[in-house]
């Protein structure tokens, strides 16, 4: 893990705070109360070469989401070791009940050649945790993938759960 124990340091998700301060409580156990700071632990994280924190923020339905976890880790900790992580940009931010979605721009550099990318990332808070879902990328810095209307949601429906209002609702929408 790189730089951990630096409590002065600035955190890597580029809030202005200290590390301390800022996701370090997260990475400790602390449940992020929006997805924002959810989507910024997991920037600090990657930065930090935190693979765990970033398997157990993962949603199981995410794409991303790999049942072998030591695989899924060394993964994870490869890209970190390999990117120099330079900054994060928020460009837009909408939360509606228990989804929410954060565009951003992650400013990377690897090899001395910019991989930056921007992602609009898509969140869902599941028994009061908040969870990376999946996320739109492209590369370098692509403002409109920001959401400017309404956050278009659609009623999640899980195995087992009754789904009788599930139709109204799709109704309504």
């Amino acid at each position: 893990m790189k730089s951990e124990h630096d409590k002065t340091m600035p955190c890597p998700c580029q809030s202005g705070k200290q590390y301390e301060v800022c996701c370090r409580p997260f990475h400790l156990g602390e449940k992020p109360d929006t997805a924002l700071q959810l989507m910024r632990s997991r920037f600090a994280a990657y930065a930090l070469c935190m693979p765990d924190y970033i398997i157990h923020t993962t949603h199981p339905a995410s794409p991303q989401f790999c049942h072998e976890a030591k695989e899924w880790a060394q993964k994870i900790a490869e890209f970190s070791s390999h990117i120099e992580f330079k900054g994060l940009e928020i460009l837009g931010f909408q939360e509606s009940g228990s989804f929410a979605t954060v565009t951003f721009v992650a400013h990377l550099m690897q090899d001395q050649k910019d991989v930056s990318f921007t992602e609009k990332s898509y969140f869902e808070k599941v028994k009061g945790k908040w969870l990376y879902r999946s996320g739109q990328l492209s590369q370098g810095r692509v403002p409109n993938l920001m959401t400017t209307g309404q956050l278009p949601l659609l009623p999640l429906a899980y195995y087992g759960h009754p789904i009788n209002n599930l139709q109204r609702i799709l109704r309504q929408q």
